[in-house]
């Protein structure tokens, strides 16, 4: 009998963390263009920028795991899509408040929560839906062509 954390749940609290992350890193690097260029409205301008950060970091990230260890990919799965997202929602918040509280000295109140909540539900059910299409195969395994994404001719990176 194995002991330990199972690779799906490992997948997914990782997974979590790391998608938190890169929501709150999107969000600081949004709001960092936003100061810069000040355009007029700072939701209509720092929301989509960190939603198009977020979406190219899962897509960019899929293709690299892939790349280097199709076994490290999640299943993709509605349910692991579904953990995830509520495992970011769940670890955004816990990095948000002491990341708040060390850079402000205070407290984040709840609306910086409520709105870090309201940018990761469709956020971050876009990105996860682009990460799990990445992951589909283009071309029908072992069929010999080489899709956009498939690696080299020696084999395809979608093997179970």
């Amino acid at each position: 009998m194995q002991h330990g954390v199972s690779p799906a749940w490992a997948t997914l609290v990782v997974g979590s963390v790391l998608l938190a992350a890169t929501d709150i890193a999107a969000v600081v690097i949004a709001f960092g263009l936003y100061t810069l260029l000040r355009p007029a409205n700072q939701v209509l301008f720092q929301a989509p920028v960190a939603a198009v950060l977020v979406c190219t970091s899962c897509a960019l990230a899929q293709k690299v795991l892939e790349y280097l260890n199709p076994r490290w990919t999640p299943s993709w799965t509605r349910l692991t899509r579904l953990g995830l997202q509520l495992g970011a929602l769940i670890c955004g918040t816990v990095l948000l408040v002491p990341l708040h509280f060390i850079t402000q000295g205070y407290l984040t109140p709840v609306g910086n929560i409520a709105g870090l909540w309201l940018f990761q539900l469709p956020t971050n059910a876009l990105a996860l839906f682009l990460a799990a299409l990445l992951a589909r195969p283009t071309t029908p395994a072992g069929s010999g062509i080489a899709g956009p994404f498939e690696g080299p001719r020696t084999g395809s990176p979608w093997r179970p």
